[in-house]
């Protein structure tokens, strides 16, 4: 009898997970997580899957290039670096296990980054200096992004689209990306911004990526 019991609880709360990993919300709104700033309060609302933000001065923590190691150095424009996770931010963390990874860009004045599109599960982008706009693009204008189509045509596309939310973050802000969204950054500082991003790529993620890749055709 507790053997049938467990089992069933483990479906039920596997299923959960997995649903969640796989769901996209319809809205795209992005909102200020206006609640009380505990790791808790924050992984519910990542349940929504919606975009949000919040100040996190109080984890907004310097660092070195000298802990960095350099990925990519677009000259006049960008440089991308990798962290280790060495000072883990336990409020940002999922309670279920993960693995977890995270760059560093300096951005140059009045440039942008490539654009981006995430595929954990849970995604944390810190403006750590400077002023940073960003354009969320829901996960239904993929088609416009593919690779076929050239980098002038999908920035024209967020330009001209009035329902792609665009805003402006300054230094410490926090800001929540759901998985499957496409992100394009700009600097908007009169100096290099600096901006961090950390993916947590849970187990139900990495099962779900497995099926994908290897059991579903795409």
């Amino acid at each position: 009898m507790w053997i049938e019991l467990s089992i069933i609880i483990f479906i039920v709360i596997f299923y959960f997970l997995c649903y969640v990993e796989i769901k996209i919300n319809k809205y795209d709104g992005v909102s200020l997580f206006d609640k009380e700033i505990t790791r808790s309060k924050i992984n519910q609302e990542t349940y929504l899957k919606l975009p949000f933000y919040f100040n996190g001065k109080h984890i907004n923590e310097s660092h070195s290039k000298n802990e960095l190691t350099k990925i990519i150095k677009e000259k006049g424009k960008y440089e991308k670096y990798k962290k280790q996770y060495d000072s883990p931010i336990q409020l940002l963390e999922p309670y279920t296990r993960f693995n977890v990874s995270q760059e560093i860009y300096y951005i140059s004045k009045n440039e942008s980054i490539p654009l981006l599109q995430d595929n954990c599960s849970i995604n944390y982008y810190i403006v750590k200096k400077g002023v940073c706009k960003i354009s969320f693009i829901h996960p239904k204008y993929k088609e416009h992004f593919t690779p076929k189509t050239n980098i002038e045509s999908k920035l024209q596309f967020i330009k001209d689209n009035q329902r792609i939310e665009c805003m402006v973050f300054h230094e410490n802000t926090i800001i929540y990306i759901p998985n499957d969204w496409i992100i394009y950054v700009e600097n908007k500082d009169k100096k290099t911004s600096i901006l961090q991003i950390i993916h947590y790529n849970t187990l139900c993620n990495q099962f779900i990526g497995w099926c994908k890749k290897y059991l579903i055709k795409q």
